[in-house]
């Protein structure tokens, strides 16, 4: 080896390690044992902590990968080990390939010229014929060493989920980790976190948005699922989708072949298997949710005849004390820039009352019928789980002395017995019906406020469209394209169009789609 060649030093520290400070895998002890060296000439050093050689390969890593990039500037990497550059046998003939100037699949820059590997405790050179065969001996046994002790983890942690304990780590919002008085730790439900969790689930489904219970949350200072003070930017929503609801382990969950988790319960459910799966029927249903603020009659109703984007309210208050505030809607996308509409805005006040006149003259009469989703009953899903899970268990067992076996048993008679019960639950489809409210949109109308009005006109399937007058742009391309979108069975849309010489300065369409816009037609007739 060429004293003369430029060394980058290569640290690595596993996230498997529990001891930072293990003398002999410790930072500080490899950068000692490669400075040691006189033979080496050091230009910099590559140091990754909490990276797991196994899981991340050499190019992949924050510094020892920005070095990688730069192969101009070094000609040597030395080791304290060879497992601090790879655990994996592909790795090593990946980076082999790559140092000696030969096509690889790292997605590295060619070298400038063949670059060496030094390990100081396992004696490799790659300048050397025994180097490179020491070196490709030493990945094997590095590989298989990081397979044996990631086996051994995954086996540790069955077992503890086979006896109903909790192996550590990450638990989800609504439990706690509680001693075990046999030892080992388990978890349980958390009555004050469960409450809000069952509030975020009846308001997942019904459909309605999460975020006005967190900005409640945050008034009350109830701390977020990390110990946070606020609730506005924690994921409601991933919460609601997981599987830790039921009380399964959903975070380094053991898992067999096929994907599907071993044995996954690990504590009390916070709500029922059949509420899961119509939250997710819910949830998929409301793939968007609108973080609706503000009070204005029209948000989310009204859009602009020219180009279809959303009209948005605003206050105009004059600097002269003299002069009214006034509120006024304008077009989002000419406000955001997103477009050159460019159309003159529209008095809040007319436009709002124009269109509340309208709705009661048209549905004021109609009675509100509520939309009541019947949810079907089906544990097909849970029980092919199960069924995996049950077969997995059983191969667990298999050459297992009586200890492990009695500790299985347990678990293996648990999930037989779920599965019966569930096997024996008669599948029922799910039913969408209409049933009466005994009240009237108008009567309702009364006693609301601007939000309830909003969302009443919303869930009515009313879309109002508003326009000024352009000579330049004459058509209302959003309103046309719209109605002609509605390819709804006859009878099924129903459009009111005011122009300027009934509002006094712009147009205004109201238009109405599905069941409502049938029964307003009926009700005409």
């Amino acid at each position: 080896m060429d004293a003369a060649q430029r060394t980058v030093g290569v640290v690595r520290l596993s996230r498997h390690s529990k001891r930072a400070d293990d003398p002999s895998t410790s930072p500080d002890r490899q950068r000692k044992i490669i400075d040691a060296d006189r033979r080496l000439t050091i230009v910099g050093w590559a140091e990754d902590l909490n990276v797991s050689a196994a899981k991340v390969p050499p190019w992949d890593r924050p510094e020892l990968g920005q070095w990688l990039r730069r192969p101009e500037d070094w000609d040597t990497l030395a080791v304290w080990k060879l497992d601090r550059l790879v655990r994996s046998v592909g790795d090593f003939a990946e980076m082999v390939k790559w140092l000696s100037g030969k096509p690889n699949n790292t997605g590295l820059p060619p070298v400038d010229k063949p670059k060496n590997l030094v390990s100081m405790t396992d004696k490799i050179d790659l300048a050397t014929p025994m180097g490179r065969a020491m070196a490709s001996m030493i990945a094997v046994f590095a590989e298989l060493e990081a397979s044996i002790i990631q086996e051994r983890v995954n086996d540790a942690r069955a077992e503890m989920y086979a006896a109903g304990r909790w192996p550590g780590g990450r638990y989800p919002y609504g439990y706690r980790p509680v001693r075990r008085d046999d030892g080992g730790w388990e978890l349980e439900v958390v009555p004050e976190q469960k409450e809000i969790v069952l509030q975020f689930v009846a308001l997942g489904l019904a459909g309605k948005p999460f975020f006005p219970l967190q900005m409640k949350l945050d008034e009350q200072g109830v701390p977020t699922p990390k110990g946070g003070k606020s609730w506005k930017n924690v994921n409601v929503g991933s919460m609601m989708r997981s599987r830790a609801l039921l009380g399964e382990a959903t975070y380094k969950a053991i898992t067999g072949d096929d994907g599907i988790p071993v044995d996954p319960v690990r504590a009390d459910p916070l709500i029922s298997v059949q509420d899961f799966n119509d939250l997710q029927q819910a949830l998929n249903g409301n793939p968007k949710r609108i973080r609706e603020t503000g009070v204005n009659l029209l948000y989310r109703v009204a859009f602009c005849g020219y180009c279809g984007e959303p009209i948005y309210h605003r206050d105009m208050k004059s600097k002269n004390p003299k002069h009214n505030p006034y509120r006024y809607y304008g077009c989002g996308g000419q406000w955001s820039r997103r477009n050159d509409c460019k159309v003159k805005s529209v008095r809040a006040d007319e436009i709002e009352k124009l269109v509340s006149e309208i709705v009661l003259s048209l549905i004021g009469d109609l009675e509100i019928m509520r939309i009541e989703k019947i949810s079907g009953v089906s544990y097909a899903a849970e029980i092919a789980e199960l069924e995996a899970a049950l077969e997995d268990l059983l191969a667990r067992t298999e050459g297992k002395g009586p200890a492990v076996l009695k500790t299985y048993q347990k678990r293996i008679d648990a999930v037989e017995a779920k599965l019966e019960a569930l096997s024996a639950i008669p599948e029922r489809a799910p039913e969408i019906r209409q049933v009466s409210t005994e009240q009237t949109y108008g009567q309702f109308w009364e006693s609301l406020d601007t939000d309830s009005r909003r969302t009443l006109m919303q869930e009515a399937e009313l879309k109002v469209f508003v326009a000024r007058p352009r000579e330049e742009r004459p058509e209302f391309r959003a309103v046309d394209e719209y109605w002609e979108k509605l390819t709804l069975t006859e009878g099924n849309r129903y459009k009111v169009h005011f122009s300027p010489e009934d509002t006094g300065n712009y147009h205004c369409w109201l238009i109405w789609h599905g069941d409502i816009a049938k029964r307003i037609q009926d009700n005409l007739r």
